[in-house]
């Protein structure tokens, strides 16, 4: 079975054995950003980001509106060779709803 140790991924509701075929169906591009991502040491001073924020006073429309562009950032991060990082305050933190990957 799959685990959180050997694939990186978070298990949902829908078990174990859903996500790594899941994760084989992602675009070539797109595995390779998240095996990169997934060792990448995340206090690597040479690393390069695009932040992604959304706090209280910002006009930056509701929860679906800003996950429709994820996959826009996603490839533009692997062709920029940059890292994503999303902090999102409005309407409530990410972290009330995902789970973030240990250490980080």
């Amino acid at each position: 079975s799959t685990t959180r140790d050997n694939t990186g991924a978070f298990l949902t509701m829908y078990g174990a054995h859903r996500v790594q075929p899941s994760l084989e169906k992602l675009p070539s591009w797109l595995q390779h950003y998240v095996s990169k991502h997934r060792v990448e040491n995340k206090y690597n001073k040479s690393e390069k980001y695009i932040v992604l924020t959304c706090f209280e006073h910002d006009i930056c429309g509701g929860f679906s509106d800003r996950l429709r562009s994820l996959p826009f950032y996603l490839l533009f991060g692997s062709l920029a060779q940059r890292s994503i990082c999303i902090h999102w305050d409005k309407p409530f933190g990410l972290e009330k709803f995902l789970e973030p990957p240990p250490g980080g």
